[in-house]
Parts: structure tokens; C-alpha cells; sequence
């Protein structure tokens, strides 16, 4: 006969693999480097065309100072505005990207271990029987 204490393992362990499956997998599967870095290449074309659609928004609303800085030739300064606000965009959005990422990788590898040692409890049970 089961304990009630085998059971409540093998609940908590099924419970943690449906809420945390992904979780769970991508800790296992990933490097550190190579979980933080997908999900950064992601949020850059993400970055990008948020950003891209941003200017075109603020294009659309300011087309006479636009106009305006074309006829006074100041192209290069409006282009160097432009990249600027873009670079400003990508690395503030990069950097939190890291950071999340970093805390996320960290999360799931604790998970996994916790699961780990929840099979490890479950194990020695199984084969006493």
C-alpha cells in the first residue's frame, strides 16, 4: 500500500512538471550563455521594429519639422539623432533583456534541482517495494 507521503511526492512532482514544463526543459537544455543570448537576439528584432514603428508613428505626427530640417539640409544631424535614440532604445532594453534573462536561467535551474531531489526522495521508496 502507498504512503501518504509517496504520494504527495509523486503530486507535487507531476504538478511542478504541467506548470513548469517549459521551464524545466530550457534549464536543462540550455547553457547559461546560450539561454540568455536567444532570448536577446529575440528582443532585439523586437526592439527593432517596436523602435521602427515608434518613428514612423513620430514621423507621421512631426512631418513639417521634418520637412523643415530636409529643406536646411541637416540631414547628418537628424540621421545622428535617429541612431542615437535607437542605440539609447537597443542597449537600455538589452540590458534589462540580461538581466531578466540572467534571473530566469537562475530560477529554472534551482527548480530543476529541486526536482531532481524530489525524484531522489522517490527512488530509494520505489525500490524498497
Amino acid at each position: 500500500m502507498a504512503n501518504k507521503k509517496r504520494i504527495r511526492l509523486m503530486t507535487r512532482l507531476a504538478i511542478m512538471e504541467s506548470h513548469r514544463k517549459k521551464e524545466l526543459e530550457k534549464a536543462r537544455e540550455y547553457y547559461r550563455s546560450e539561454y540568455i543570448g536567444i532570448l536577446m537576439m529575440k528582443n532585439a528584432l523586437r526592439l527593432t521594429l517596436a523602435f521602427g514603428l515608434g518613428f514612423l508613428l513620430w514621423a507621421c505626427c512631426n512631418m513639417d519639422s521634418i520637412m523643415k530640417k530636409l529643406n536646411t539640409l541637416d540631414v547628418r544631424g537628424m540621421t545622428a539623432g535617429i541612431c542615437a535614440a535607437y542605440l539609447l532604445c537597443m542597449t537600455v532594453g538589452l540590458v534589462i533583456t540580461y538581466i531578466i534573462a540572467g534571473k530566469r536561467y537562475f530560477q529554472g535551474q534551482k527548480e530543476l534541482q529541486q526536482y531532481h531531489i524530489m525524484l531522489e526522495r522517490l527512488e530509494p521508496e520505489e525500490k524498497q517495494d
